[in-house]
């Protein structure tokens, strides 16, 4: 499973995405231009609507995560 998470990195929001070590799902992360973040231990592409459609019609079976990103950043 596929699990994707609002984060704010690299002063911009992403979208993370978080998956167990997989060959498959690596070359698709990078597929649609996602990026590894060693800080934050995830994928990442730009947060955005077509980005999440992208997200949508390349991976099967995703979770979406609600967490503190949700907000809009004050900073």
């Amino acid at each position: 499973m596929v699990k994707i998470e609002k984060i704010y990195h690299n002063g911009n929001f992403q979208i993370a995405i978080y998956f167990g070590f997989s060959e498959e799902l690596k070359i698709k992360a990078k597929g649609i231009g996602a990026v590894w973040s060693h800080t934050k231990k995830c994928w990442y592409v730009l947060y955005n609507k077509d980005n999440y459609n992208l997200i949508k019609h390349t991976f099967e079976d995703i979770e979406i995560v609600n967490g503190k990103n949700d907000q809009r950043h004050t900073e």
